[in-house]
């Protein structure tokens, strides 16, 4: 990280639940050919972005590179994160491409976004970071 200075308004953290994470782990485990996207459903709680639940977004269109979906509509509602199955931690492909970086900074709902890399490993990116 960083060490620019970010207001105290905004979230410097993000908490998954068990249960959020249980999820994320088996869709990462069972979907490894192609792009997947989970909504991420929560609150803010201080500084921490606190992600209770996901849901999946109607999809259109998944690739190995590239994945297609509706907007989430739940009114808590905190961002997406969507999986590269072949990047892993440490590869520069586990980093937001410039078309997911886009997609993150026009979506005015989302506060939160990440890179789903390897087995279960995510890289987060909060908004104003």
């Amino acid at each position: 990280t960083n060490s620019s200075y970010y207001p105290s308004n905004r979230p410097v953290a993000v908490s998954l639940s068990e249960l959020a994470n249980n999820q994320i782990s088996f869709l990462s485990y069972s979907i490894r050919n192609q792009e997947f996207a989970v909504c991420l459903i929560g609150n803010i709680v201080k500084d921490t972005v606190r992600v209770n639940n996901i849901e999946l977004p109607q999809i259109h269109f998944a690739s190995r590179t590239m994945i297609s979906y509706n907007p989430c509509p739940s009114k808590d509602y905190l961002g997406v994160i969507h999986s590269h199955p072949d990047a892993t931690p440490t590869s520069p492909q586990c980093n937001l491409s410039p078309i997911d970086y886009n997609t993150f900074k026009e979506d005015q709902r989302a506060i939160v976004t990440g890179i789903i890399c390897g087995n279960n490993y995510i890289r987060f990116y909060l908004k104003g970071k």
